[in-house]
């Protein structure tokens, strides 16, 4: 992206604040979309479901923020 001083940490880190903040996303849903294991190996063990459908509705609403975003600071 040619930006100076920008992490991929920096983008997972800002996606969280995101989710927690902006969008009300229960931690397990903003762990499981970064690909983090969430809870103790029982509850890993316990854990049946991936949320494939709540993730894909969350990356839509983070795309939706994302491209209006930039769309913005383009009209700037």
């Amino acid at each position: 992206m040619g930006l100076k001083g920008t992490t991929v940490y920096g983008f997972r880190s800002t996606f969280c604040d995101w989710a927690g903040e902006a969008a009300n996303t229960p931690r397990e849903l903003v762990e499981m979309s970064l690909s983090h294991k969430v809870g103790s190996d029982v509850e890993q063990a316990d854990a049946r479901s991936d949320l494939l459908e709540r993730r894909r509705e969350l990356m839509g609403k983070r795309s939706d923020y994302v491209t209006s975003a930039s769309r913005q600071v383009s009209r700037m």
